[in-house]
């Protein structure tokens, strides 16, 4: 296997995926996310990942010509780069480190399957973790509340905006047209002695509804 070499990235085009993080306290952050990663792909806990020294391989994980190979699933390249990212960004981070070429798969969609399905987290949500993410400069992400299967806050954020409002109204599609009409007035005597035969009422109706997909996106 040749080493790893960083894929060349245009800085203007690309800074994201260029710049490697860099910032105080990040590297204690960076390991935090190191753990979570092995967690949510080994099921490894906190005592396993400290109990054998960095650059040791553990159980389902391999050191080859510097490259950790993870359960045959994933290859990281630059474990360093890589979980500056994920610290930094959380997914986002993640996925501008793929782009970076700090990590492979043969199977990215399985890959990111059970990264999700573990809730994958970039480390304790504790005092501690707060006041480093605080002094580091990167606001905290909220975290999904329930499990099963639902995304995490931190990706819901990224289209939905702080609120995590992820969900949108229905509107129909078709023409609304509202006009007063005369109702017959269906009351005894109705038209007769002073009782209108009639009411004014407001009608409206709605069109059936029109297409509406993006033709220019099929």
């Amino acid at each position: 296997m040749d080493r790893y070499e960083r894929f060349a990235v245009d800085e203007r085009r690309w800074p994201g995926v260029a710049r490697v993080p860099d910032g105080p306290l990040l590297g204690h952050r960076a390991e935090l996310s190191r753990r979570a990663f092995r967690r949510a792909l080994l099921g490894e806990t906190d005592r396993d990942s400290a109990a054998a020294p960095d650059g040791e391989a553990r159980d389902g994980a391999s050191e080859v010509d510097g490259a950790a190979v993870v359960r045959g699933d994933i290859e990281v390249r630059d474990e360093a780069a890589m979980f500056r990212r994920v610290a930094e960004a959380d997914w986002v981070g993640l996925g501008e480190s793929y782009l970076a070429g700090e990590w492979e798969s043969r199977d990215v969609p399985g890959v990111l399957a059970r990264l999700l399905g573990s809730g994958l987290d970039v480390g304790p949500g504790g005092r501690v973790n707060r006041g480093l993410r605080r002094i580091s400069g990167r606001r905290p992400v909220p975290r999904a509340t329930r499990a099963g299967g639902e995304l995490p806050a931190s990706l819901i954020e990224l289209y939905a905006g702080p609120t995590l409002a992820a969900g949108s109204a229905l509107f129909a599609s078709g023409a609304r047209t509202t006009v007063l009409e005369d109702i017959p007035n269906q009351a005894q005597g109705a038209g007769r002695g002073g009782v209108p035969g009639t009411w004014k009422v407001d009608v409206t109706r709605i069109d059936a509804p029109e297409g509406v997909a993006r033709r220019d996106l099929m």
